[in-house]
C-alpha cells in the first residue's frame, strides 16, 4: 500500500486480514520501519476462526517530511501449537 500524505496531516486505513486455513488462528500485528510510532493499530492481535477475515483499523500521523518505507507485520499462529 502506498500512501502520499503531508507532515501533520491525519489518515485512517484498513488492511483486510484472512484466515484461509481450515482451523482457528491467532494473528499477532506489529510494525517496523522509521514511522512505526507515528503508526497507530486499532489491534495488536485479532482471533480468527477457520475461513474468517477481519479489517484491520490503523492511523498514519507522521510528525516529518520525506519518504519512508514501513511494514505491518502479521504473525498467523495456530491455537493448538
Amino acid at each position: 500500500m502506498i500512501v502520499n500524505m503531508q507532515a501533520g496531516e491525519k489518515i485512517e486505513k484498513t488492511i483486510k486480514i484472512i484466515n484461509k486455513n481450515d482451523y482457528p488462528v491467532t494473528v499477532n500485528i506489529t510494525l517496523s520501519g522509521e514511522l512505526s510510532k507515528s503508526i497507530t493499530l486499532v489491534d495488536n492481535f485479532v482471533e480468527l476462526d477457520a475461513d474468517e477475515e477481519k479489517n484491520i483499523k490503523f492511523t498514519i500521523e507522521p510528525k516529518n517530511v520525506g519518504e519512508t518505507e514501513n511494514t505491518i507485520n502479521f504473525l498467523y499462529k495456530n491455537e493448538n501449537g
